[in-house]
């Protein structure tokens, strides 16, 4: 039996519904993890947008460095662009 969809969203609610009648998930779940999964769909989608035409590399990217022992130190990232981040060795970062 093959089953078709016009959209990401009726493939998603017929998943969800098999769930649901099948008893795996609770609907509060269900709902719940539609309108998440549709919310992180669009924002990917956004994303991979800016990275076709170029825009991603327009957005800055704060690095924030943190000493935790002499020798070792933590990097964290606002954004993760999926680019290679070179750091340079300096025994004086702090």
């Amino acid at each position: 039996m093959p089953l078709q969809w016009t959209t990401c969203f009726g493939a998603a609610d017929q998943a969800g519904l098999s769930r649901l009648w099948g008893g795996l998930h609770l609907s509060v779940d269900d709902l719940t993890g539609r309108l998440v999964g549709s919310q992180r769909g669009r924002g990917m989608w956004n994303l991979a947008q800016s990275y076709f035409d170029s825009s991603v590399a327009n957005t800055p990217v704060t690095l924030a460095i943190r000493a935790l022992t002499p020798f070792g130190y933590e990097l964290r990232l606002d954004r993760f662009r999926g680019f290679i981040y070179r750091l340079p060795s300096n025994k004086s970062l702090a």
